[in-house]
């Protein structure tokens, strides 16, 4: 298994808490968004093959294109979890 990055979107309240839950559920790194859009971008970027992207909720990539970020983790064979829904993409 490879690296577990946290995302939390922009203007959610308390993302201490929700970093801290990511850190829990096996998060090495953890990014919260500043409302530029950009973190997501550059996690996106970043991501390699075998890493997860971990996301608390659905809620937190349904407003960002989650076609195109799901299109993108697969292309770099990396996968999305999300906590809530114990949602996963792993095959």
């Amino acid at each position: 298994m490879g690296l577990r990055i946290g995302y939390i979107s922009a203007g959610r309240r308390g993302p201490e808490t929700i970093a801290d839950d990511l850190r829990t559920a096996g998060c090495e790194v953890v990014k919260a968004e500043t409302g530029s859009g950009r973190i997501l971008a550059s996690i996106l970027e970043f991501i390699g093959e075998g890493d997860e992207l971990v996301v608390p909720s659905l809620a937190h990539v349904i407003d960002q294109s989650p076609l195109e970020i799901l299109d993108q983790l697969e292309r770099k064979h990396a996968i999305l979890y999300a906590v809530h829904e114990e949602f996963s993409t792993r095959g």
